[in-house]
């Protein structure tokens, strides 16, 4: 991760700093498969995301197109730095079987 944001993530919000943390990184690997969780808010999604994070095998599924996360990157309503920042994490929260996941309420994909 930049330096830079890992400045700007120490200074985020609580809410926005767990999509962040380091302590949830993982060695980098290649990813062969991708998933969405699409969810709508109060609908357990996080339940499951918690479940899928903690099997090792299914990445780190997070919202992390939420718009707190995308602020602290600088990268709201900004496509291109949006999947630059995806890009990032994604070498971060792929798990060594190759398979990174992302939550993803309707509001979130449409504001991007």
């Amino acid at each position: 991760m930049d330096a830079n944001v890992g400045k700007l993530i120490e200074k985020s919000s609580p809410r926005s700093y767990k999509y962040f943390d380091p302590k949830r990184d993982l060695p980098q690997t290649l990813v062969f498969k991708r998933y969405l969780i699409l969810s709508s808010p109060r609908s357990g999604s996080t339940m499951i995301s918690s479940a899928l994070a903690t099997s090792g095998i299914a990445g780190v599924p997070q919202e992390y197109l939420n718009p707190d996360a995308l602020s602290v990157v600088g990268a709201e309503r900004n496509a291109e730095k949006a999947m630059g920042f995806l890009a990032d994490v994604e070498k971060r929260r792929t798990t060594s079987n190759g398979c990174f996941g992302m939550k993803l309420h309707y509001h979130q994909f449409v504001d991007v």
